[in-house]
């Protein structure tokens, strides 16, 4: 069998790219944020932490996870028959001076309000560079949250005029209700081979719409209100304790030791650094930052270029910088983390005006 196996994965592989291809040129946007993975011993106690495994064989899921999604929502569309999707409206751009500035930064301009081909460009520009986690993160804050709604209004970011949560029922709600739905479609068209037309077709739209197993609009808006809050603050949850997790690993463990980070922004008192290895983020003040003359300088931002300078060295930080820092000190109930920049790159302003 092992030979068939193969032959299927090859199989499911190539498909798996022809999906991912087709959803490109359908204008998806691709963010690249992996977690962080937790490593336990058997007393519960976390011992290692690292990015979570971006191996092709999880998109091989992902992408036939899509299109199953997108399939169930579309069986639905026009049919007059309430289902909760999973939708993500087109941004409404705010404050776009970061993103901007990571743009710029790359060479890729970005208009006012950028359309889902900027989007794109400039995740493709820094897919492969150092600060792509910082500017992956920019266009996710730019973006609306996608919520739960009976509203056909498509999925934004995965470019999908239909989409609705099918695939894991046993763990979301949303997609039980969906289930359901589609229980009572495939029982009343006899799997879905009867579909009709004309009045025949109202009247099987109404005993679909009839179907105890089927709820109205009004009572899927209330679901998808309250399933879209409980999200939001689970999420929150979740992002809190692994952050805590992490840095009770990096207290107990590597206090004073020195890892690779990537700057991911600045502040009025210093520089955000996150480390890679960890994917969690610290502050390093301004007067932490190694220099070779032991006189006091003072960092200043270059206004529109996502850089910071010293006035009297003339030395130059950027966003996406790599830098080797050290674990300072952390304090676990505030969730944070100081840093002291320990080695940095050798550019100076001369540089890069």
């Amino acid at each position: 069998y092992s030979q068939q196996l193969i032959e299927v994965l090859q199989l499911a592989n190539t498909l798996a790219q022809k999906l991912l291809s087709r959803r490109r040129k359908d204008g998806m946007i691709e963010l690249q944020l992996p977690d962080v993975v937790l490593e336990f011993d058997d007393d519960g106690h976390v011992v290692d932490a690292h990015p979570e495994d971006d191996a092709f064989t999880h998109r091989i899921i992902e992408m036939f996870m899509v299109e199953a999604n997108e399939a169930v929502a579309r069986t639905f569309a026009g049919l007059d028959v309430a289902l909760l999707r999973r939708v993500h409206p087109e941004p409404k751009f705010g404050d776009m001076e970061e993103l901007r500035l990571f743009a710029r930064s790359v060479g890729v301009g970005m208009p006012e309000e950028p359309t889902r081909e900027d989007l794109q460009r400039l995740l493709q520009a820094t897919k492969e560079s150092d600060g792509s986690r910082a500017v992956h993160f920019a266009v996710l804050r730019t973006l609306t949250k996608a919520i739960y709604s009976p509203a056909e209004i498509g999925h934004f970011a995965l470019g999908s005029q239909h989409y609705a949560h099918f695939t894991s029922p046993i763990r979301r709600y949303p997609d039980l209700t969906v289930h359901r739905t589609l229980a009572a479609y495939l029982d009343h068209t006899n799997n879905g081979t009867v579909t009709r037309g004309g009045k025949a077709r109202r009247a099987l739209v109404q005993n679909i719409r009839d179907d105890q197993r089927v709820l109205n609009e009004g009572q899927l808006l209330e679901i998808g209100e309250n399933c879209s809050s409980t999200e939001r603050n689970a999420e929150q949850a979740e992002r809190s304790l692994r952050t805590f997790l992490v840095m009770q690993f990096l207290n107990d463990e590597h206090l004073g030791d020195e890892f690779t980070g990537i700057i991911t922004g600045f502040s009025g008192s210093g520089v955000f650094v996150s480390l890679e290895r960890f994917l969690i983020e610290g502050m390093a003040g301004f007067d932490t930052i190694s220099r070779s003359s032991k006189r006091a300088d003072r960092w200043v931002k270059l206004e529109g270029m996502g850089k910071i300078v010293a006035q009297k060295s003339g030395a130059v930080l950027s966003v996406g910088d790599r830098v080797r820092v050290q674990i300072t000190a952390i304090d676990l109930p505030t969730r944070q983390m100081e840093l002291r920049v320990t080695d940095m790159p050798q550019r100076h302003i001369e540089d890069v005006v």
